[in-house]
């Protein structure tokens, strides 16, 4: 995972009112098909909930390993599902996405995010 450029995993890399025309479903809002990676792998990531299409973008609130501070990564993801690759030199441990930020326009961050806990743990 390059989170923020080259230092963070791009599978995590980093308001107010989610777009009213988008919804994220109850509960887990996020699966990853596998709940631990290893380093130099990839894992898919599917959002879920209504009026979500291959042109929705995510953006994600998450925890890295050892951190007590959410991060943000704006445009982590677009389209319901897609494959994220985990990067050398990725923290090793439990990574945690603490919210989702469903919207339509790439530049548009201005929803809140919807909060959710889906934890990925990233092994060597």
């Amino acid at each position: 995972m390059q989170l923020k450029d080259n230092i963070r995993p791009r599978s995590f890399t980093a308001s107010a009112g989610t777009a009213p025309c988008l919804g994220l479903a109850a509960g887990k809002r996020v699966t990853f098909n596998s709940s631990t990676v290893r380093i130099g792998s990839s894992f898919s990531a599917a959002f879920s909930g209504s009026n979500l299409t291959d042109l929705t973008y995510f953006d994600v609130r998450f925890r890295a390993p050892g951190s007590t501070t959410d991060q943000e990564s704006q445009n982590w993801q677009r389209g319901v599902s897609a494959n994220h690759a985990i990067a050398a030199g990725t923290a090793t441990g439990m990574w945690t996405i603490t919210g989702v930020r469903p919207h339509q326009q790439s530049t548009d961050h201005s929803g809140n995010f919807v909060s959710t806990s889906v934890t990925l743990t990233v092994s060597p």
